[in-house]
């Protein structure tokens, strides 16, 4: 009767784990730093059997004001459209069908957005304007001088 209550003891703890919601985690090799030149950034998560998973997005490293970026049972997402500046991202996962979620993803995922710097694209419009206006003034010179009489 002993290993009957044991078993049935074992069981019960095993099944209880395996409905335990487990902490997600990013893919990104480098979970400290990473940089976007053009305000995307793709996420990816490790899978978990029947899961559905949550992702936030803060500039505030606490997450104070965190915004939801993605929730479902996809392993992976696009966010487009960020500003220059650092955000934090973090994910939580959950069984499919229940309401509590395991613990948030820690350290959360610093990607950091930079632009090309506005000098250099200041610089690079410059010169393509002076390129411009030196072939509208070559083609200009050129056709002045094809319709003058000799």
């Amino acid at each position: 009767m002993t290993s009957l209550r044991t078993g049935h003891l074992l069981l019960c703890c095993l099944f209880a784990l395996a409905k335990t919601a487990t902490g997600a985690t990013f893919n990104q090799p480098d979970m400290d730093r990473y940089e976007s030149g053009d305000g995307t950034v793709q996420l990816s998560w490790k899978e978990e059997l029947d899961r559905v998973y949550e992702v936030r997005r803060s500039t505030d490293p606490g997450f104070a004001d965190s915004l939801p970026v993605y929730e479902g049972p996809d392993t992976a997402t696009i966010v487009t459209g960020l500003r220059e500046g650092t955000y934090y991202f973090r994910i939580r996962a959950r069984h499919r069908g229940e309401d509590d979620y395991g613990d948030w993803s820690d350290p959360a995922l610093v990607v950091t957005v930079r632009y090309i710097d506005r000098r250099l694209v200041t610089i690079l419009m410059s010169a393509g304007l002076v390129t411009f206006l030196a072939i509208v003034g070559t083609i200009y010179t050129g056709h002045r001088r094809t319709d003058s009489p000799h």
